[in-house]
């Protein structure tokens, strides 16, 4: 499990929840969880407002 999926669950949220808290599209969000996109080639903005969304910093999503 990737920490965006596992910071996701934690918190209690779908990934439809989460696509709408953080305005992502629910395909980036999916593909990211999915390991199809890496999160280090992902547009930081997309990572910060992640982040956001679930009230983490950016590192908790990128450190493996």
């Amino acid at each position: 499990m990737n920490n965006l999926k596992k910071i996701r669950t934690e918190k209690g949220l779908s990934q439809l929840q989460l696509s709408h808290e953080s305005g992502i599209a629910l395909s980036v969000i999916s593909k990211i969880e999915s390991g199809f996109t890496d999160v280090m080639q992902t547009r930081v903005c997309t990572v910060a407002a992640l982040a956001k969304a679930l009230s983490c910093k950016i590192e908790d999503i990128i450190n493996e």
